[in-house]
């Protein structure tokens, strides 16, 4: 009688004591994804430190969870302008990929990888114009083989090498920039293919949000170097993407400027000021162009509506 008391007593514990830990373990989730939660929502207002309080209490919940790891270090990048010093920029971006690093190699997805890659960039740069520039090197190859890493696993993924020619753009190394960003437009469609009825105006314009990164950058570049030419070649094709935008017919308008096209230049400025009628800056620009030119009737009527429009 004695042994089947003490084995009901012992049944009975040890049920309890499962039924604990499945209750602990339960709740420490679930506060974990409740504090995790609640750093999103206050993201939006753009409250860092509230955000970093709630993420000590994730941790505090779960503390070894991966996924927690990967958005705390992304959030770090984020809010990274919320420090002034490059090199307060840098410990911040050291901490992010030190706490990816925590993660086993084997159980880092190929977003963590990326985030990797994509954190060791940014500290390049700000290795570069913090106090620590005797790091930069380091960093540098440091995030080059972290893009090299990710090639070899996903080696059709243009965006890799768009973030790739992000590393090279920071070092001014524009043949690499160049380089790089053909290699990421290579992989993309061209824009008549972009058309066909298998791609989803969804799918679409999320191709040519991707695009639009890389031209940018090309663009930029190719200004850079003084090669107005193929930086011409390029805003054309981003007016392609984007007809209504002003700010690339802007560029346009610039670019004829600096080419000594007067006449391309007003008549891009013009565009520009069709499309956002409001802004005194066309007008201005138009009124400087036609003083330039020698129309001063030209340039006081555009230069009194670029008066009454501010």
């Amino acid at each position: 009688m004695a042994k089947l008391t003490l084995k009901i007593i012992l049944i009975f514990l040890l049920t309890a004591l499962i039924g604990w830990l499945i209750y602990s373990l339960n709740i420490q989730t679930l506060m974990a994804d409740f504090y995790f939660l609640k750093t999103q929502l206050i993201k939006e207002r753009s409250s860092w430190p509230n955000v970093l309080k709630n993420y000590q209490k994730v941790f505090k919940y779960q503390p070894d969870e991966y996924f927690y790891r990967q958005k705390f270090s992304q959030d770090l990048l984020e809010f990274i302008n919320q420090y002034s010093k490059p090199a307060d920029k840098e410990k911040i971006l050291t901490m992010a990929i030190e706490n990816i690093k925590t993660i086993p190699e084997k159980e880092q997805t190929f977003e963590m990888k990326a985030s990797l890659a994509n954190l060791l960039t940014y500290r390049v740069y700000y290795s570069s114009t913090s106090l620590t520039t005797g790091s930069q090197e380091k960093n540098f190859s440091l995030a080059e083989q972290a893009y090299q890493n990710l090639i070899k696993l996903s080696p059709k993924m243009a965006g890799i090498y768009n973030d790739w020619c992000q590393l090279y753009f920071l070092q001014e190394n524009w043949q690499r920039v160049i380089e790089k960003c053909q290699q990421a437009l290579n992989l993309y469609p061209d824009l008549p293919d972009l058309n066909v009825p298998y791609i989803n105006p969804l799918h679409r314009d999320l191709i040519i949000q991707e695009m639009t990164k890389v031209y940018e950058k090309l663009a930029e570049t190719y200004f850079k170097l003084n090669d107005y030419d193929q930086d011409l070649l390029i805003y054309q094709k981003l007016v392609k993407f984007w007809p209504n935008n002003p700010i690339y017919h802007k560029k346009i308008a610039d670019i004829y400027y600096l080419k000594g096209n007067l006449d391309l230049a007003i008549k891009e400025n013009l565009r520009g000021q069709v499309l956002n009628p409001f802004d005194p800056a066309w007008p201005e620009a138009l009124s400087l162009l036609y003083q330039e030119k020698g129309d001063t009737t030209k340039a006081r009527e555009y230069q009194d509506l670029a008066d009454r429009l501010k």
